[in-house]
């Protein structure tokens, strides 16, 4: 790999690693201070839909935000963040959802913008779009697995308020990384092969949109959207489980996230992968013991990741320039983080205690992988014959 791709993706899991300490610290606090999971569910939903409307007002430019705002947009949230937790007023329920509201947002469009930005590498030529998959994937599970633990580790040490004012001001400290290894825009960004090609494919008008591909990282979005809502639930309502146990088992899911990004698997069918993804949920939900319920986090990781890496390689593919690239990274994550954001507030919802109470939230998990398993297997075979790349990596 080039120095420059490298520092991209090293960027990528130093990024992620950040947002997702603070996510969890966020996740287990708004749970604990509202007792419902009612209030997450509506600030993940929220965080989505608030930068997705910008967009839409803006004409795709709010996705597509260039670096240096992007750093001063991160530095601002997490100060304000830092501030509250420096002032007490963190605690109360309203200031915090305000604070997570704030988080989820620079979550939202980080993420969208490093999308863009690795979709434009493969545009530009400068590597394949299974690399790219693999590689971007591998540096979110890096980053993911490494803040994850970090952040349930410090909730078990530390104080709510300082949890959150440490981990908001480490954030903010390192947002200026965000500058390093991007793409000059000045850089001409076209598909390789024959230049009829490239002046057919890369009008706007033969530009067909990868909708079946989206659907297919929508599901697998909403599957991590259960894990991210109903794995708090079912270790601190259920099990009575500590906040070091859920901050391992996210980190162990991040472990099985990477290891899938790493090693050749060789062919295997989508139905396999799809119906793993349904008994590993079970395993990790129903286990009664902690490290039983770890090993069922970690296959769930591997699975999912592995199928979500296939989905993003086609997807990058779609692209043939340097706006359809924008098109495609920015669309393709709204449509990841809408299913990851709506999910968790129905999931939240039906497991308030006037619903079905939060015992249901194992029953939930496991019927949230069987409708995602169902869903690839039918987009699956809906897909056109022109694009007959299965959802799994050779």
């Amino acid at each position: 790999m080039s120095s420059r791709n490298l520092l991209f993706y090293g960027v990528v899991a130093l990024s992620t690693a950040c947002d997702q300490a603070v996510l969890t610290g966020v996740i287990w606090m708004s749970l604990k201070l509202s007792g419902s999971s009612v209030p997450l569910g509506v600030v993940l939903c929220l965080s989505v839909a608030v930068p997705f409307a910008l967009d839409l007002l803006s004409r795709g430019r709010a996705a597509n935000v260039d670096a240096p705002w992007l750093v001063a947009l991160r530095i601002s949230a997490f100060a304000i963040a830092a501030l509250f937790a420096w002032s007490g007023l963190a605690s109360a329920l309203g200031v915090f959802l305000l604070i997570a509201l704030l988080v989820g947002t620079v979550d939202f469009l980080t993420a969208s913008s490093l999308e863009i930005e690795n979709t434009r590498r493969v545009v530009a030529g400068w590597l394949p779009a299974d690399d790219a998959a693999r590689y971007m994937q591998t540096a979110i599970q890096v980053g993911g697995f490494s803040g994850s633990l970090a952040g349930g580790a410090l909730l078990g040490l530390l104080d709510d308020s300082v949890f959150l004012m440490a981990v908001a001001l480490t954030g903010a400290a390192l947002s200026p990384a965000l500058l390093a290894g991007r793409m000059r825009r000045s850089v001409i960004v076209e598909a390789p092969g024959p230049a009829p090609r490239q002046a057919r494919q890369s009008q706007d008008d033969t530009f067909e949109m990868p909708y079946g591909w989206m659907a297919c990282l929508g599901l697998i979005a909403l599957h991590i959207g259960a894990f991210n809502s109903m794995m708090p639930v079912v270790y601190q309502q259920v099990n009575h489980w500590s906040p070091t146990s859920f901050g391992i088992a996210s980190g162990v899911a991040g472990i099985g996230a990477f290891l899938a990004a790493l090693l050749p698997l060789g062919k295997h069918r989508l139905v396999l992968f799809a119906s793993a993804l349904i008994v590993v949920d079970a395993l990790m939900v129903l286990a009664p013991l902690v490290p039983l319920s770890l090993v069922g986090a970690f296959l769930v990781g591997f699975v999912t990741n592995h199928l979500r890496i296939a989905v993003r390689s086609q997807l990058m593919r779609c692209a043939n320039n340097d706006a359809q690239a924008a098109l495609v990274g920015s669309r393709s994550t709204f449509c990841a983080y809408s299913m990851q954001a709506t999910g968790p507030l129905l999931l939240t919802f039906a497991t308030s205690a006037s619903v079905l109470g939060p015992t249901s939230g194992p029953a939930l998990m496991i019927g949230t992988g069987l409708v995602t398993a169902i869903g690839l297997l039918g987009l699956a075979q809906l897909r056109r014959p022109a694009q007959p790349v299965p959802l799994a990596r050779s």
